[in-house]
């Protein structure tokens, strides 16, 4: 609609061009800036960790303690870790069904937990326990770390996404109020000027972004389930 707007305005297939871009491009880069850090279900996994400690403290197998806590796992993480006691039970092995649940998880985090245990599965590993215990409060510190990182993104996010909100009305107003002010581009060296104007623009509002929005982890585990990243 607002592409529609702009043309019958201003009569200028390069406006028809940046409007379509910024309907699709503004969207998506506030939606980067609104990621979070996904600190809820990192949480949940040193949650979940801390019950596989004290089920396996139980005398429990590894095998038994992922199933059986996987019902009671926090609601961020129960439906993988329903899915990872399906495969178990259903035969899969323990290696790769944990690598799935790595998969479904997605976080670094949650990958160091995973590592243990397949290392766990593969070996009698002694002390698995104090293992998983010394990693559930590991990744509680990551959850803290997380969300300090997250607080101080606050002030650069709103920043960010005022000036995109800013610049969106900026120039809706000029096309809408001020159009006698942007009649040299009307013409076809001033539509060529106005495709750099907003190549540039839109060039540093990604970089602004890319700049605000939190940056992903390297895992430690890659996306295949057949093997180790």
């Amino acid at each position: 609609m607002l592409t529609i707007i702009v043309f019958l305005v201003t009569r200028w297939p390069v406006a028809v061009a940046l409007g379509l871009a910024a309907s699709f491009g503004v969207p998506l880069l506030l939606r980067q800036l609104a990621m979070s850090t996904r600190s809820d279900r990192i949480e949940a996994v040193a949650t979940w960790t801390e019950l596989l400690e004290g089920t396996m403290a139980a005398s429990a197998g590894l095998m038994q303690a992922l199933v059986a806590t996987a019902p009671l796992a926090p609601d961020a993480i129960r439906p993988a870790a329903t899915h990872l006691a399906a495969r178990l039970e259903a035969g899969a092995s323990t290696r790769t069904a944990l690598l799935e649940f790595a998969n479904e998880i997605d976080d670094p985090a949650a990958d160091r937990v995973i590592c243990a245990l397949l290392m766990a599965s593969g070996t009698r590993a002694q002390r698995l326990g104090d293992l998983l215990g010394a990693l559930a409060a590991a990744t509680r510190d990551d959850v803290a770390m997380r969300l300090r990182i997250e607080a101080s993104r606050t002030s650069v996010v709103s920043g960010a996404r005022t000036v995109v909100m800013f610049s969106i009305a900026f120039a809706t107003g000029l096309v809408v109020l001020a159009h006698s002010y942007l009649a040299p581009f009307g013409t076809g060296t001033g539509q060529a000027i106005l495709v750099i104007v907003g190549l540039l623009y839109a060039s540093g509002l990604a970089l602004m972004v890319s700049i605000a929005a939190p940056k992903r982890s390297v895992r430690l585990l890659g996306a295949s389930p057949g093997g180790v990243g």
